[in-house]
């Protein structure tokens, strides 16, 4: 029952996303969780990079998945492309207008990456959390034209409520954050927000936009530190990554990177066996073949 009473936490912690969007702008989809505890089946998002570059060609035999330290059985491993749920967290304090005018630009680039069957979901966060748009991605840049920068930042509550959306069944969900990773107003602590990454069933990336001439931002070392330490740690616990964002055209660069990046993962299931069904399981994800490989995927999930 760990994954329930967290995900309880987050949603009283969240100061929740404001009204829904209009029924024409979304798309009726079921809701279910693609890692079906009770069927003891696990499904994962995989990257595997080879000097930053995407490798392709992999088949499940030259996968190894350790669950708890014991191998398994991948039942399939597939690199089709399914429909993309994106979502983006766009941070809108006070001191990211010039990231947030880029956002809105990079906004109607990337929707022509994505297809018919594709939406995007836009949360928007300063002390506040609201959804600005959850639907076709071709209306996504006029829903955020009124966006403007202001207040303070509530980066923690803005991921939370990203990641505790169950994903749609046959379809791959990815969030995509950007922020200059300072939280002043949060409402959950760091401690249930790395909780809640645990144990999220989509893949979170996070861009930092911050001034080359004043990284810290009025902060100490050790809190610009530790801030970023901990964003990093959240976002890997969930397959996904962190990089930093300077320069004008590197907000489209790194939105385009990363939904095209997703595309390439490979999604690949197991049935648990050998291990207790309870409890939390670490997961590891080797490559056979020899080389130095990069491989990103979720680190675990509860067993309850």
């Amino acid at each position: 029952m760990i994954r329930r009473a967290i995900v309880t936490l987050a949603l009283l912690c969240v100061p929740w996303l404001a009204g829904p969007p209009p029924a024409s702008a979304r798309q009726a989809l079921p809701q279910q969780p693609l890692f079906q505890a009770n069927t003891d089946v696990v499904i994962l998002d995989v990257a595997v990079r080879h000097d930053d570059d995407p490798v392709m060609g992999l088949t499940k035999e030259d996968f190894e998945v350790l669950d708890n330290g014991v191998a398994q059985t991948l039942d399939y491993v597939k690199a089709e492309t399914f429909p993309v749920d994106l979502t983006m967290v766009v941070d809108q304090s006070g001191s990211l207008q010039p990231t947030l005018d880029r956002v809105k630009s990079a906004v109607g680039a990337t929707a022509e990456l994505m297809t018919p069957e594709d939406t995007i979901r836009v949360i928007a966060f300063n002390d506040k959390v609201k959804e600005v748009f959850d639907g076709a991605p071709s209306y996504a840049a006029g829903a955020m034209a009124k966006l403007e920068s202001e207040g303070a930042t509530s980066i923690y509550d803005a991921i939370a409520a990203s990641l505790i959306r169950p994903k749609s069944s046959g379809r791959r969900a990815l969030v995509v954050t950007f922020t200059d990773g300072q939280d002043t107003s949060a409402t959950i602590s760091p401690t249930v927000l790395t909780e809640v990454a645990k144990r999220a069933d989509l893949v979170l990336d996070i861009f930092l936009a911050y001034d080359e001439a004043n990284p810290l931002g009025g902060r100490n070392t050790s809190e610009f530190d530790d801030a970023f330490h901990l964003l990093r740690n959240v976002a890997e616990a969930t397959g996904g990554m962190m990089d930093d964002m300077l320069g004008d055209g590197h907000v489209t660069k790194a939105l385009k990177g990363a939904l095209l990046d997703f595309r390439s993962r490979y999604l690949m299931a197991y049935t648990v066996q050998g291990v207790p069904r309870s409890g939390w399981h670490e997961i590891t994800v080797k490559i056979k073949k020899p080389g130095d490989f990069k491989i990103l995927a979720r680190k675990g999930y509860d067993g309850k």
